[in-house]
């Protein structure tokens, strides 16, 4: 084991432009702060530059296969690394390590970046006194890392399947969540679920009325329903003093963005006042205005802040059909639009957000049919979640064992 500094292991040490640029529907990919996922860059949310933007935003490095990203603040220390095949450029408050791939593996630095043995290096570094905390370059390139100098290509190959099976589980669940939303958008939003005859109900000609409460029109027998309808509120208050050791800490910056499931979390010890229990199954929504779109399925139980609305379907068999109504663009605009409060606008459950309107059908056949469809869906995605989490925790057990030579790879 050898220490060197962060910038003897790179060639290069890249800032981004601290310029915002003009974004585009589609085009080339931008990486910003939260596209950092635990060593991986997740796109769920998507901006994009044209040509001739990227070009004047790479004239200093482009980033390449193997090339990691690091946030300088909002969060400080998040890390990415760029897979094959992406044409990208960074977003504001980033950096890009260039890894002297003949000194030190990429997978192997980006995994050391985020042990606790640099993390707490950055956090030390961060000596800006301001409530943002920011990673000066100067003291990034200072970092300290612990080289494994023997069979350091052997450990990074193990994090690297690793890091790639958490992947291939993100990619699945991705694809499980399209699934159960494009059957939810046929038949709850297009009105094409099956009729008696096993018939798209609308594009066949079933009978639409007008709704004066929706100002739209719906299938003829379905009923105007409300969020209370189909919703609990569930969260139960906890004292930071009762809160177990192990228990996994959500806060709302935390729950996932527009995923149907999640797993883990922060320690325990970094949970403070104003805390609810929620527990598996439950349907976690950021209550303040920029956390809307965090609407999940919680695959196990686990603490949040109040700034959380934890809410229970009424009939558990209707867990998919609720999480796509609370999940619905039209349940955000609503929430969007009558959110209150100035500085961080949030909105209130209680005569708000459960009042809610939407069309559901009177008989609850449908919403059955959906379940049986929704929920094989829903439980593969939660297994997927469980088993992501289990190998972050493996990782971050075993990464600090390899180094110190407390396990090799042959154990």
């Amino acid at each position: 084991m050898k220490y060197y500094k962060l910038n003897d292991l790179c060639t290069d040490i890249v800032d981004c432009p601290h310029t915002t640029p003009d974004w585009k529907n589609e085009g080339i990919r931008v990486v910003r702060n939260f596209n950092l996922k635990d060593g991986n860059l997740d796109f769920t949310d998507g901006y994009f530059v044209d040509e001739a933007t990227y070009l004047e935003r790479t004239k200093r490095a482009i980033p390449e296969e193997g090339d990691i990203i690091i946030s300088r603040e909002a969060p400080m220390g998040v890390v990415g690394i760029v897979p094959k095949g992406l044409k990208c450029c960074l977003g504001q408050r980033l950096v890009l390590l260039k890894v002297n791939k003949g000194k030190c593996d990429p997978y192997y630095l980006l995994n050391t970046l985020m042990s606790d043995f640099v993390q707490t290096q950055f956090k030390r570094a961060d000596a800006t006194g301001s409530i943002v905390s920011n990673l000066c370059i100067p003291d990034l390139k200072e970092i300290i890392i612990p080289v494994i100098e023997s069979g350091q290509e052997d450990v990074a190959r193990l994090l690297e399947i690793i890091n790639k099976k958490q992947l291939i589980n993100n990619a699945i669940n991705d694809n499980l969540e399209q699934q159960a939303k494009l059957i939810y958008d046929y038949w709850f939003t297009q009105f094409d679920f099956p009729d008696e005859n096993g018939k798209p109900y609308c594009s066949s000609g079933g009978k639409m009325v007008w709704n004066e409460q929706l100002k739209r029109n719906i299938p003829e027998n379905w009923k105007v329903a409300q969020l209370k309808d189909i919703f609990n509120v569930s969260g139960k208050p906890i004292s930071r003093d009762d809160c177990q050791t192990d228990a996994y800490y959500t806060p709302i910056d935390v729950i996932p963005k527009r995923t149907m499931t999640f797993a883990g979390g922060l320690s325990a010890a970094e949970a403070n006042s104003s805390l609810q229990v929620y527990e598996e199954n439950n349907i976690l929504l950021g209550a303040m205005r920029v956390y809307f779109h965090r609407v999940c399925i919680s695959a196990q139980s686990g603490i949040t802040r109040t700034t959380t609305l934890v809410l229970k379907p009424k009939v558990d068999e209707y867990l998919g059909y609720a999480y796509q109504v609370l999940n619905d663009d039209n349940a955000i605009l609503y929430a969007t639009q009558h959110s209150s409060g100035t500085q961080q606008p949030y909105i209130k459950w209680n005569d708000v957000l459960e009042n809610y309107r939407f069309a559901m059908p009177s008989n609850p056949k449908l919403l059955y049919e959906y379940s049986k469809i929704s929920e094989p869906l829903i439980t593969k995605a939660k297994n997927c979640a469980r088993e992501t989490e289990q190998l972050r925790k493996l990782r971050d057990w075993l990464l600090p064992m390899l180094m110190n030579g407390q396990a090799t790879i042959s154990d």
